[in-house]
């Protein structure tokens, strides 16, 4: 899998991917929304399934779903 620029295309939700931070950080997360910011400085915000916004990612890559518990 490679990396996709935020500038290229937002994941969608629902989609689970592996973002990283201008900061060099990365994180998987579960996506529930995502937007493009800002007409002279435009930046991503994604919003994870845990509620707490994450500013300016700069790339994500595509990860397989988590597995699923059967009941």
């Amino acid at each position: 899998m490679e990396w996709v620029s935020v500038k290229k295309r937002l994941p969608k939700r629902g989609e689970t991917v592996l973002v990283a931070s201008r900061e060099y950080r990365c994180r998987r997360l579960s996506v529930t929304a995502s937007t493009f910011h800002g007409d002279t400085d435009p930046h991503a915000i994604f919003w994870p399934d845990d509620g707490e916004p994450l500013s300016n990612p700069v790339a994500w890559m595509p990860l397989p779903a988590p597995p699923t518990e059967d009941k």
